[in-house]
């Protein structure tokens, strides 16, 4: 039912995908509580307007409407293809029981993280990224079980210690894909750019990711990275950040 004043402001929890989001209508200046999420957008405030309550034209996200329900339907059915160690993690993150007492994390939080989640632990390979792209699909598939990385990964290391040279090569891959959609984006008119998050299994992994990236690493390290995968010197730094 519309109404002239809104008598609470919040009308979800924090913890769950919203199911009410309040409309604002300006011809009739009354307010409705619509049902479900609000649209992701931005306002853009009008120019020549001198009304108090002129909300400005809203500015849909195409992008994100089309991203979030993929997302739902991706975790409503238990995050298929995501590592034990990832699902083990979402389902701690968005257990109920956990609400009373965990404070930093919450329904916006979760949703944005399972949103930059590769969904399987694998590195994206792109045909063009390599002469040879089929021979490191398989081998990169399943990177976690790789013996180079298995038990390099679950150990205690300092944040200096390298990465192993596979993990390195896989950022490299990652980042060649990373580029090649920033670009896509970039002429489809998207101003942000997309966003690649690492999910580290341990703290110490997380730290060593962060040091392989400084930007004040010297310029040995892009020798080091690319090992024996593939020489590019066309590749300038700004390209790996």
């Amino acid at each position: 039912m519309a109404r002239t004043t809104i008598d609470r402001l919040i009308v979800n929890s924090p913890y769950e995908e919203p199911v009410h989001h309040w409309r604002y209508d300006r011809t009739t200046r009354r307010f409705d509580l619509a049902p479900g999420r609000r649209p992701a957008g931005y306002v853009v405030a009008s120019e020549d307007s001198r009304a108090f309550d002129d909300p400005g034209a809203f500015v849909e996200i195409p992008l994100v409407n089309a991203i979030r329900p993929r997302v739902k339907a991706w975790r409503e059915a238990g995050w298929p293809g995501a590592t034990a160690v990832t699902r083990r993690l979402l389902r701690y993150w968005n257990d109920p029981e956990e609400f009373e007492t965990r404070r930093f994390s919450d329904f916006g939080l979760n949703d944005a993280i399972e949103a930059g989640l590769v969904k399987t632990p694998r590195v994206v390979v792109r045909d063009d990224a390599l002469p040879d792209a089929g021979a490191w699909k398989s081998r990169l598939y399943h990177i976690y079980n790789d013996p180079e990385v298995k038990d390099d990964l679950n150990r205690r290391a300092g944040a200096g210690e390298p990465l192993p040279d596979l993990v390195l090569n896989g950022y490299y891959l990652l980042g060649y894909d990373w580029r090649e959609t920033a670009r896509r984006w970039a002429a489809a008119g998207f101003e942000a750019p997309p966003t690649m998050i690492t999910v580290a299994n341990r703290t110490e992994t997380a730290a060593r990711v962060k040091h392989a990236f400084d930007p004040r690493m010297p310029a040995s390290w892009e020798r080091r990275v690319l090992g024996t995968l593939v020489s590019r010197p066309q590749m300038g730094r700004q390209d790996r950040r």
